[in-house]
């Protein structure tokens, strides 16, 4: 199978704290100007999810274990593969303890379309990633900041361009994500504190 020129997939990244999932999903579109095989889009994707969180790993407990990637084409309604991530096995932070499951860093990146937010809660971070008052401090902003810009570098693949973005399912539309945003508080998804949701 292939990944025609204006396919989304949506991929979803797995990692676990404690046995309990800790998924992030994201919308990537080939933006052509050809049709990728679904060997080649896994691995232009799941490298470029790979290397940012490893940009991220210093700032993540060594509680939270990623699992897998499962690529998903929304447009075709086919299932591409689940792989393991490439080189990223465990948060690389030993000497903190873990935030509740439930705290994240927030990113939020601009699409130039009203209502149209791109959104990622980037969990399994330590307590030293906070300062005295209890927002993230320089530091993990600092690396929210790489992770964001690095996720939103030009990714190609055999001269075709991957985009990352939003995906409107009722209107089946892609708007590509333009520009990060860290987001200078502490966000809560209630779906990850253990216990509570999927």
């Amino acid at each position: 199978m292939t990944v025609q020129v204006g396919d989304v997939v949506r991929v979803t990244a797995k990692m676990a704290v404690d046995n309990e999932a800790v998924q992030n999903v994201y919308h990537y579109q080939n933006a052509g100007p050809g049709a990728l095989s679904d060997s080649d889009f896994i691995d232009a994707v799941g490298g470029r999810l790979d290397g940012v969180h490893g940009g991220l790993n210093s700032n993540i407990s060594d509680q939270l274990d990623y699992t897998t990637i499962e690529f998903y084409n929304v447009t075709q309604s086919n299932a591409l593969g689940e792989v393991s991530w490439p080189t990223q096995t465990s948060g690389g932070q030993t000497s903190s303890n873990l935030l509740p499951t439930q705290v994240a860093g927030l990113l939020t990146f601009s699409t130039g379309l009203s209502k149209s937010l791109g959104k990622k809660f980037l969990g399994g971070l330590t307590i030293a990633a906070g300062d005295f008052d209890g927002a993230p401090n320089a530091a993990i902003q600092a690396a929210l900041a790489t992770f964001g810009t690095n996720l939103l570098g030009v990714l190609t693949k055999n001269g075709n361009t991957i985009k990352v973005g939003n995906y409107r399912v009722a209107t089946a539309t892609f708007i590509e994500w333009i520009a990060p945003i860290v987001e200078q508080i502490f966000a809560t998804m209630r779906s990850r504190k253990i216990g509570v949701g999927d």
